[in-house]
C-alpha cells in the first residue's frame, strides 16, 4: 500500500465511544470491511473505546481517505461522533461524512438536517457499502438506494416507514474481517470472552419495544463458517469462552442442533452463553439438552421483561409468566444459570404490573439458585411502536442530535416521568422500583461467574 500514499484509496469506519465500559468487537465494521478490502480499497478501522491513539490514527489517514463513516445508537455515541466530526471538518472540509446505524436510521430527516451530516445510510450498509465508495469517488453517477445527501431532505421522514427489510450477507468474510479489526487483544474480557454472531437479527421480530432487528431479516450464518471462526477464536486466538450476541440464538433445534453437535465434533473445549426466549428451551429435547450442556453452555439470558400477563401481551413479546416458570426449572435441572431482564415503566405500566414483576423473581429465585436479574427503566428511544406510544400518549422525547447526545442509557433518564399514571401513582411505582431493585440489584442481580465482559455491575436503567 506504499506506493498508493499520494492516493485517497481509504474509507475510515469510526466507532465512536458508548461510555460502556467493556467493548465487544465492532460486529458491523466486522462486515464492512472485508467488502471494501476485497473491492481493492483500504478500510481503517477506529474504535474509539479501546484505541488510546484514535486521534493519531484519524489524523495519519485522514488526507489519504475517500470517506469516513460513523455508527450510531442513540444517546452519549452521538456526542463523540459529533465532536470527531468537527474536528475532521476543521482538518478537511472536502471529506464525506456518512452516518449509519440504529439512530440514522430511525431518525432519518433529524439526523440530515445536522450541519456536520453529509450522507446518511438507512439500513444496513453491507449491500451498499462498495457502491457508495465509488460513487463519491465519482465512478457511478447514481447514489446508491437508501443512501441520501441534504439535497434530499424533502424524502425523508422520521420513521422507520421507509426502511425495507433486507437479507443480510450471511457469506461473511470471518477470516478477513478479524484481520482489518483493531488488536483482538483489545476485546479480550478478563474472562477471556469473545463476543460473536451466529446470526443476523432476530427471528421473531415482534417486540414492540425493541429497534435494532427491524433492519434486517432473520439469517443464520452458513454452519461450517460459524465452526471455522469459533475454531479460530479458541484455537488461534486463545479465547477460552463465546458469548453469543444474536438477538435470540435458541430458536429451533432444526437449525441449533446442527451447530451445537458441531461443536463436539471438533471437540471443541470451551464455555458459551447464549440468549432464549421464555418458551424457547421447551422445544429441545432431554438429548439436545443434555448436549447442550455438555458442550459447555454454562449461562442463558432471557430478556422475560415482566411477571405481567397484560403487559407481555401488549408488548407483543409472545410469552407467558407460566413459559419463565418452565424455562428456570429447565435451566435448574441442567444446572445453567439464567440471566433474567426486566423492563419497567413501560406505557401503561401500572403499580400492580410492576408489583407482579416483583412476585415473580420472588419465585424464580426460590425455584432456582442459579437464577439471576436486572431491571432497567425504559428509555425511550426511536424506531419501535412502544417509543411511538410514548409519544402519542403524551412523552416527550429530544428534538435534535445533541439533545440525544445528552441521553445515557445507563443512568436515571429525565425523559421518561410515567406520565400515564398520576401523580400519586407516580410517587407509588418510582417507590416501589426503587425500594426494591436498587437494593436487591447490588448483590444477587447477576452473576457474571462464567460469560463476562470487565462491567460487574451494571447499573438500572437501560431500554
Amino acid at each position: 500500500m506504499e506506493k498508493m500514499q499520494d492516493v485517497k484509496n481509504r474509507i475510515i469506519l469510526f466507532y465512536p465511544d458508548d461510555e460502556e465500559g467493556f467493548a465487544w468487537h465492532p460486529f458491523g465494521y466486522h462486515l464492512l470491511a472485508p467488502l471494501l478490502s476485497k473491492a481493492g480499497y483500504e478500510p481503517i478501522i477506529i474504535d474509539q473505546r479501546v484505541q488510546k491513539n484514535w486521534s493519531s490514527l484519524l489524523e495519519e489517514n485522514l488526507e489519504h481517505s475517500i470517506w469516513i463513516g460513523f455508527t450510531l445508537i442513540s444517546g452519549v455515541m452521538i456526542k463523540h461522533a459529533l465532536e470527531v466530526a468537527k474536528k475532521v471538518k476543521e482538518r478537511r472540509s472536502d471529506i464525506p461524512l456518512i452516518f449509519g446505524g440504529w439512530h440514522p436510521t430511525s431518525l432519518p430527516k433529524q439526523t440530515l438536517k445536522h450541519p456536520l451530516v453529509d450522507f446518511i445510510v438507512i439500513g444496513p450498509g453491507d449491500n451498499i457499502v462498495v457502491e457508495l465508495t465509488q460513487f463519491l469517488k465519482g465512478d457511478i453517477s447514481k447514489i446508491p438506494e437508501r443512501t441520501y445527501s441534504k439535497e434530499d431532505l424533502h424524502l425523508l421522514l422520521d420513521d422507520t416507514a421507509m426502511l425495507k427489510a433486507l437479507k443480510p450477507l450471511t457469506k461473511i468474510q470471518w477470516r478477513k474481517g478479524y484481520e482489518l479489526i483493531p488488536d483482538m487483544d483489545l476485546y479480550r474480557s478478563k474472562n477471556n470472552v469473545a463476543g460473536f454472531l451466529a446470526a443476523i437479527s432476530c427471528p421473531y421480530r415482534k417486540c414492540s419495544f425493541c429497534s435494532i432487528v427491524s433492519m434486517y431479516k432473520y439469517r443464520f450464518r452458513e454452519i461450517n463458517d460459524v465452526l471455522d471462526e469459533i475454531g479460530f477464536l479458541l484455537n488461534d486466538k486463545g479465547f477460552t469462552s463465546i458469548n453469543f450476541h444474536d438477538g435470540l440464538f435458541f430458536t429451533t433445534p432444526k437449525i441449533i442442533m446442527p451447530l451445537i453437535q458441531g461443536f463436539k465434533d471438533r471437540n471443541y473445549k470451551f464455555s458459551w452463553k447464549a440468549k432464549s426466549r421464555a418458551n424457547g428451551l421447551q422445544k429441545f429435547s432431554h438429548e439436545n439438552l443434555n448436549l447442550i450442556k455438555e458442550t459447555g453452555c454454562r449461562v442463558i439470558p432471557v430478556g422475560l421483561e415482566s411477571g405481567s400477563a397484560r403487559m407481555l401481551e401488549k408488548i407483543r413479546k409472545g410469552t407467558t409468566p407460566e413459559d419463565a416458570l418452565e424455562m428456570v426449572k429447565l435451566c435448574r435441572d441442567y444446572e445453567i444459570e439464567v440471566q433474567s431482564t426486566y423492563m419497567s415503566g413501560l406505557p401503561g405500566e401500572t403499580v400492580d404490573d410492576l408489583k407482579m414483576t416483583i412476585d415473580q423473581i420472588e419465585q424464580l429465585r426460590s425455584v432456582h439458585s442459579g437464577f439471576y436479574f436486572s431491571s432497567f427503566f425504559f428509555l425511550p428511544v426511536p424506531g419501535n411502536e412502544t417509543y411511538n406510544e410514548f409519544i402519542s400518549t403524551g412523552g416527550k422525547v429530544p428534538n435534535s442530535l445533541e439533545e440525544w447526545s445528552d441521553v445515557k442509557w445507563r443512568e436515571p433518564n429525565k425523559i421518561n416521568k410515567l406520565h400515564w399514571l398520576s401523580h400519586r401513582e407516580q410517587e407509588e411505582f418510582m417507590r416501589i422500583f426503587n425500594g426494591y431493585f436498587k437494593e436487591e440489584n447490588k448483590a444477587k442481580r447477576i452473576s457474571w461467574s462464567h460469560h463476562t465482559e470487565n462491567n460487574t455491575q451494571k447499573t438500572l436503567i437501560k431500554t
